[in-house]
């Protein structure tokens, strides 16, 4: 049955934020025990009694000792033992993943699947759960890597892929967290790409709930959610409440500018939120000429003033003791950021959404810089993640526009959430190939698409029912590709006929023209980077992409100085930050995760199979291969596993190389994300003592192994 339990109450929400500012502001003489206890405030109760030491007693987490649950954590553990799915709505200081984890603490399983929005997150919760669960479990990320008879799989949905789905027949326990993100992005200036994502996260949503015996789903803020095509129709109880037990004290102010220069050189953890990395820079500029801040490199200064530049603004700011955080940073510059910030090493961070989407940096200040694309919705998000239980138990928000008051009230900052699998509407053909919706659904565009589809299916001798085993096609982009593939296969003929200082050219026309068609849909920033440009010193695209693909991923960065060093003198500071954000998206978003595409579409039609007894399209095709695609398949370490998961693992690529040729002894034919981080464990002063590798990577592994 469905059930639903709402405890959101605004009466009691107000009397529980008035109790915790009684608290903070030194006026506890207005508390008393029993309220605060009825309240769900038991952390904050001065005096023992029998009612309290029989609560705490009863309900003292298995998972970690030193906590003693808060009565709704507790009642949402009381639902799962039931065997209840549960869906759980409520503000981040809730404690949702934790109840989660005590949930696997107590109860018996063979398959647990956590699927998390962001490697990120994938990471940082991987370190929990190997610290807790490693002696019973073997955990993995990817389904490449072995599966024991006891597995924890963390993932992002993407990796939900067939080779992971074929591996793991049945899931006893299905974490989904942020499930809000399984809903279309409202549009919003260019933002259509995110479309190509949700298909992937769907489908890892879809196929693993459709394997798992109970489900947990998490996420902030959300009213309700409607099931209509998988088990949970029939059964799951949502959990909507508002419950927080910290503090948090929001304040209105205005001269942003000089509020944040004045608070940038004290010693409270705090977080400058920015719409985006451009933001951001601009702010530095203006912060660089107005605060004079004292120098002091570290590790990863250093090896930013060695591989890119001594003028890059997140290393300049972070010599001062500030650090930037956003997306198109390298993940283990972002890692490294957020542990120097965890352990005290700096204060500040300047940060954009994909810091403050559940990564645990916990802060007692928030300042919102930008606010001018923030919903009601996205706003109170941001706030929730101010203040924690067991690290800043208040919380201080810093506004500057009066007008998110209206946000911060009533019930507009929770959504009803749309879940793409769980609707049967269509809105791109992929639902229906990858989602198992009804093909006799489809109208217009997409039902004239889907026509087009099969005829060239057809023509390779494919169905439907063979698309629908790949893996993150873009079906728009895939008959694009065999729309125009004759213009590439003519391009590899030329190829082949032509001399060794014409084959440069060639090369470079066959990567322009597959560029051209999985396209990169950030382009703003390449113009805005142009509009600064001399005509004759204009970048082209596909041309930064070639010279990309040209390397091993182990010497990315080297290339990256290099294109830095032949255009710094064109560029002013604030353009050249732009131009190596473009490099990084280009070589660490667009080519690993778009652009690999285009290996998929070749394997899948142009197989084995169909190339046998077709000796002139082979010999083409095995051009594009040299020229393209097995650029690619080395560019995301497809041939060598183990790189592939110390990169994940958040190493730097050219250490991440190093580091793999001391593990010699690990069995390369049973991978697994844990039998690596074993394997690093017993190499560990191996490692450290080796010259090759640099600082800031022996820095990340003390981090990943806990020293």
């Amino acid at each position: 049955m469905v059930n639903k339990i709402e405890r959101r109450d605004n009466d009691i929400e107000i009397m529980r934020e008035n109790y915790l500012e009684y608290y903070y502001d030194d006026e506890q003489y207005n508390l008393d025990d029993e309220s605060l206890q009825a309240l769900g405030l038991n952390m904050y109760v001065r005096k023992q009694n029998i009612r309290t030491s029989l609560y705490d007693s009863f309900c003292r987490s298995s998972y970690d000792k030193n906590i003693v649950m808060h009565p709704q954590q507790v009642e949402c553990l009381n639902y799962l033992f039931k065997g209840e799915n549960l869906l759980i709505s409520a503000p981040t200081s809730f404690g949702k993943t934790f109840v989660a984890l005590e949930y696997i603490s107590r109860i018996r399983c063979n398959n647990i699947v956590f699927v998390v929005p962001t490697l990120a997150l994938m990471n940082e919760l991987f370190s929990k759960i190997r610290k807790h669960f490693g002696e019973s479990y073997n955990i993995v990320q990817n389904g490449y890597e072995v599966m024991t008879d006891k597995n924890i799989i963390i993932i992002v949905p993407e990796r939900a892929d067939v080779e992971l789905l074929n591996k793991i027949q049945s899931v006893d326990l299905l974490v989904f967290d942020e499930v809000y993100k399984l809903q279309r992005t409202k549009p919003e200036g260019n933002l259509r790409s995110n479309d190509k994502r949700i298909i992937s996260l769907n489908r890892g949503y879809f196929e693993l709930v459709r394997r798992s015996k109970q489900v947990l789903l998490l996420g902030p803020f959300i009213k309700d959610i409607i099931f209509e095509r998988t088990q949970l129709t029939q059964n799951i109880t949502k959990y909507i409440t508002d419950y927080s037990p910290v503090y948090t004290k929001i304040n209105f102010l205005e001269n942003k500018d000089e509020f944040v220069f004045d608070e940038i050189d004290n010693n409270k953890a705090k977080l400058i939120y920015f719409n985006d990395p451009h933001s951001i820079y601009e702010f530095c500029v203006k912060l660089l000429k107005n605060v004079e801040l004292e120098d002091e490199s570290n590790n990863l200064t250093d090896w930013c003033d060695k591989y890119i530049t001594e003028k890059w603004l997140p290393s300049e700011l972070l010599k001062k003791g500030i650090g930037i955080h956003h997306g198109k940073l390298p993940g283990f510059m972002r890692r490294y950021i957020e542990n120097l910030y965890n352990s005290n090493a700096i204060y500040t961070i300047f940060c954009t959404s994909t810091l403050l989407e559940g990564i645990n940096t916990p802060t007692s200040e928030l300042i919102v810089y930008d606010s001018n694309n923030l919903s009601a919705f996205r706003l109170n998000n941001l706030i929730g993640r101010v203040g924690r239980l067991n690290s800043f138990q208040k919380g201080l928000v810093y506004l500057f526009d009066k007008d998110l008051e209206k946000y911060l009230i009533g019930n507009e900052k929770y959504e009803e959430i749309t879940i793409v699998a769980e609707t049967n509407d269509i809105t791109d053909l992929e639902e229906a190939v990858y989602l198992n919706k009804s093909v006799d659904d489809l109208s217009g565009d997409n039902l004239e698409l889907y026509r087009k589809l099969i005829k060239i299916l057809k023509k390779y001798g494919k169905t439907i029912d063979d698309l629908k085993k790949t893996d993150g096609f873009v079906i728009k982009e895939f008959i694009q590709l065999l729309e125009n593939i004759d213009d590439v296969l003519a391009k590899a003929g030329e190829y082949i006929e032509a001399e060794e200082t014409e084959k440069y050219k060639i090369k470079n026309k066959i990567t322009e023209l597959l560029v051209n068609i999985i396209k990169y849909t950030r382009r703003y920033m390449l113009v805005e980077i142009n509009k600064k440009l001399p005509r004759g010193k204009r970048i082209k695209g596909s041309v930064c992409v070639g010279k990309l693909l040209n390397l091993r991923p182990e010497s990315i960065y080297q290339r990256i100085q290099r294109e830095i060093r032949a255009h710094q003198a064109d560029m002013d500071e604030a353009t050249m930050n732009l131009f190596i954000d473009y490099l990084f998206d280009l070589a660490f978003s667009y080519i690993k995760y778009d652009l690999t595409r285009m290996v998929r579409y070749f394997d899948f039609i142009f197989s084995k199979e169909y190339l046998e007894n077709r000796d002139t399209l082979k010999e083409k095709i095995a051009v594009i291969e040299s020229v393209f695609l097995n650029r690619l398949r080395i560019y995301c370490c497809d041939k060598d596993l183990l790189l592939k998961i110390l990169i994940d693992l958040d190493l730097p690529y050219r250490d991440a190389k190093e580091i793999s040729k001391l593990l010699i002894e690990i069995d390369k034919d049973n991978l697994s994300t844990s039998a690596v981080m074993d394997m690093l464990e017993v190499k560990y002063n191996e490692i450290m003592n080796n010259k090759k590798i640099d600082n800031v990577s022996k820095d990340l592994l003390k981090i990943l192994l806990d020293k």
